[in-house]
């Protein structure tokens, strides 16, 4: 997880033991009303919640995209309230659309490999977002995440 704070960056590394979405991403700094663009929002196994419903159970406002029509569908069904989209996000220029027409406080990111063109969008939108949580796929991507945090 990249964030920053009183203009500090820092990063957590933490290797996943569990998919469920509260031991997985539970290190995030949320609070009620936070909006939240949680990119890959479906469930990685069918019997969990979605990240979408964990962000949604906190109080959040979530922006729910997932390329998986089927979880898309899911999400809609359990969310509270929130924005869900069924989207594949593989371009910098994807993502940038997404953080400045919804300018959440919070970006989640869990796509499976294409999380570097989320780390290669413009510097001036990359720092509109307070905090990002990013699970890397890829040794390239991880370094990559180095690299923005230390930039």
């Amino acid at each position: 997880m990249m964030t920053t704070q009183n203009n500090q960056d820092w990063m957590i590394q933490k290797v996943i033991q569990s998919e469920h979405p509260r031991e997985h991403w539970g290190m995030i700094p949320v609070a009620p009303g936070d909006r939240v663009l949680d990119l890959g929002c479906g469930r990685a196994e069918a019997w969990l919640p979605s990240t979408a419903e964990w962000f949604d159970s906190l109080g959040c406002e979530v922006i729910g995209v997932d390329c998986n029509a089927v979880e898309i569908r899911h999400v809609f069904n359990t969310l509270r309230q929130g924005i869900c989209l069924c989207r594949k996000l593989d371009l910098p220029s994807h993502f940038e659309e997404l953080i400045l027409f919804y300018q959440p406080k919070i970006v989640k990111c869990d796509i499976e490999g294409d999380e570097l063109a989320l780390l290669n969008i413009r510097a001036d939108v990359f720092e509109l977002v307070p905090v990002y949580a990013i699970e890397t796929h890829a040794p390239a991507i991880l370094e990559r995440a180095r690299a923005v945090a230390e930039a």
